[in-house]
């Protein structure tokens, strides 16, 4: 099936040879892009050659956007300078490919690169890859960097959405504050969404945040951000701490789609919840088993002691 016209799924192992050859020598740009994919995962530096090469002069921006994103995969130093080696692409979608393989790296040189990137290329889209992968490097000096670029001008805030969302992966107070800020209503819709993205990136809700995040789901005058808590913050971060909200969204928004999936959230936490629940209690048994077993081998050690005569 060389045009790839059959629905499959097919997953065999090929050596490093194979894949070398099929990334040199396929005439069909998939096939190449699959095989570059492969060698990065092996993430060992025997495979650099030949990815390097496929960055440099395959004819498919395809390809050479899975090249640079498989020595991004490979991960070491080496990997690292063979990619700075090359320079930034011309194409936009290989720069995106460029940014979004130096997040895999904890090195000056490609924090510059990315700064460089977000800063001053000219597609947003490169500028937002650049953005959530110096938030994911957790560079030194990514937050300002972050915060210079939300001021710059770009499509719809598209910017200014990522790099608030690339600031949740930093550990840092001031991230805090910059999402508060942006939650609240008067924001950009898309800086709103960024600063939710903030904090599902980080991994959990302050209680100031999830207060927030509550008055947002039942009172917010903007559809989209009220949608954006019920449909991605509050399952993404299992937040229990908002199921009567979502019972009572699910009943009172004047918007169908929000009051729908409020109530498919509010039933898919409610089972995690439940089953914490029975978890807890089943541990609680076992605990209470394990107690009772070692009463009675006390006691039957007891038995056991000969008594003095």
């Amino acid at each position: 099936d060389p045009e790839e016209w059959i629905l499959k799924k097919v997953k065999f192992g090929k050596s490093f040879e194979l894949l070398a050859n099929q990334l040199r020598e396929s005439i069909d740009a998939s096939s190449r892009g699959r095989a570059a994919a492969e060698l990065g995962s092996t993430k060992n530096n025997a495979v650099l050659a030949p990815l390097k090469e496929a960055a440099m002069t395959d004819p498919s921006w395809i390809v050479r956007a899975k090249a640079l994103e498989a020595l991004g995969e490979v991960g070491t130093e080496e990997a690292l300078t063979s990619i700075l080696s090359l320079g930034i692409p011309e194409n936009r979608r290989v720069r995106r490919a460029l940014a979004r393989a130096l997040a895999n790296f904890k090195d000056r040189g490609g924090y510059k690169l990315l700064a460089e990137l977000l800063l001053a290329d000219e597609s947003p889209y490169v500028q937002c890859e650049a953005a959530i992968s110096l938030g994911k490097a957790q560079a030194d000096g990514a937050l300002q960097l972050l915060k210079k670029a939300m001021k710059i001008n770009s499509p719809n805030f598209t910017l200014t959405e990522a790099c608030l969302g690339a600031a949740g992966y930093i550990k840092e107070e001031e991230v805090r504050t910059l999402i508060m800020e942006n939650l609240r209503y008067g924001a950009p819709s898309r800086a709103r969404t960024g600063a939710m993205k903030g904090i599902i990136n980080r991994g959990f809700a302050y209680e100031d945040e999830v207060a927030a995040l509550k008055e947002i789901l039942l009172r917010d005058k903007e559809f989209r951000v009220r949608y954006y808590v019920a449909d991605q913050v509050a399952p993404r971060l299992a937040e229990r701490r908002m199921l009567e909200e979502l019972k009572r969204a699910s009943v009172s928004d004047r918007d169908t789609r929000v009051r729908r999936r409020a109530l498919e959230v509010y039933y898919e936490l409610l089972r995690t919840a439940e089953t914490i629940s029975s978890i807890a209690k089943l541990g609680e048994e076992v605990e209470g088993l394990k107690k009772e077993n070692r009463e009675l081998r006390e006691r039957l050690s007891r038995l056991d002691r000969p008594r003095d005569s």
